[in-house]
């Protein structure tokens, strides 16, 4: 797959934001493993406006996977 950076949104970036327009699995890195709860994960999707699906088993402890649209 694709490496996808996140960043804060700053108008001088020249940049627009985006919109998770498919249904799509995600992995994010570097997110505190106490942080991994429904709802934490939920507001970083809606934040793409996007909707968060499933929270997909954990494989890896450094990595949490989750399906969205």
């Amino acid at each position: 797959g694709a490496p996808v950076a996140f960043r804060r949104w700053h108008r001088s970036a020249q940049a627009s934001s985006g919109k998770l327009d498919f249904f799509c699995k995600l992995g994010i890195e570097g997110m505190p493993a106490n942080a991994w709860e429904w709802g934490a994960v939920s507001q970083l999707v809606n934040n793409l406006q996007g909707q968060l699906v499933k929270i997909l088993p954990q494989v890896d402890r450094r990595q949490i996977d989750i399906t969205a649209w």
